[in-house]
């Protein structure tokens, strides 16, 4: 029997003698040299066939490696889950993203049909200006008309005779800004306009105190006076000149 690990090795792998690598075996175990089974086999020489009833060894499938294996399986399915788990952030990053892109482009449309609104109600243009403001609210419901926009469109309104019409409008606008008084003073035309003489009066009275001391604005101060004061005999003010000058105050 051979000492050489090597050709031990060899007779348990391929020596066709059952006995013959049992000894061999029982000698690498002696030898502490059992491992040296798990390395990969040399070619085997080739004889001939096989003898009838033997045993032919197996190779080992390279157990050594299994422990190189497993982190590698662990490392493969935690990166994985880091994959997954971006690409789900990204997904609703991405959703975030366009639902605020929607809502910033409905403000966008509706503060474009607010304008052009306002520019129909300055040029007089009441009806198309209603339209305007009405397609806003109507495709966009979430979006809210500022103040001032209402208090432009009740007082060109009013001016071109569209009191009536636009009193809704001014009373939206009152709601929403009530310590306003230029949008007071604009309720206070369509009041007057309309009948509501009491209303008018109380409107353009708070605007008299509203504006205060502003010296800049004495000019209409005394106006909205003089107007109060016809309301309280019942005079209605608001001819035909006083409504065009009122363009262009």
């Amino acid at each position: 029997m051979p000492e050489d690990p090597e050709a031990l090795v060899d007779v348990v792998r391929f020596s066709r003698d059952p006995q013959e690598r049992k000894a061999a075996l029982s000698k690498l175990v002696s030898l502490g040299m059992a491992e040296r089974l798990d390395q990969a086999p040399a070619q085997a020489p080739s004889s001939g066939p096989p003898a009838a009833g033997s045993i032919q060894p197996v190779a080992k499938k390279g157990r050594g490696y299994l422990w190189l294996l497993v982190p590698g399986v662990i490392l493969f399915v935690w990166g994985m889950g880091r994959v997954s788990q971006d690409l789900r952030h990204r997904s609703s990053g991405t959703a975030a993203r366009q639902a605020t892109l929607a809502v910033v482009e409905q403000n966008l449309r509706a503060a474009q049909l607010i304008a052009d609104g306002e520019s129909l109600a300055r040029s007089g243009e009441i009806d198309l200006a209603l339209a305007r403001y009405r397609e806003a609210r109507e495709l966009y419901p979430g979006v809210a008309i500022s103040a001032r926009s209402w208090n432009t469109l009740c007082w060109w309104g009013s001016l071109y005779g569209y009191a009536s019409e636009v009193m809704y409008v001014c009373e939206f606008g009152v709601a929403m800004a009530p310590e306003d008084g230029g949008i007071r003073d604009s309720r206070g035309l369509a009041r007057a306009l309309t009948g509501d003489v009491d209303g008018a009066i109380q409107d353009f009275q708070f605007f008299v105190e509203w504006v205060g001391g502003d010296s800049g604005r004495q000019a209409q101060v005394d106006r909205r006076r003089g107007w109060i004061a016809y309301l309280k005999i019942d005079v209605n003010p608001f001819d035909a000149q006083t409504l065009e000058e009122l363009k262009h105050e």
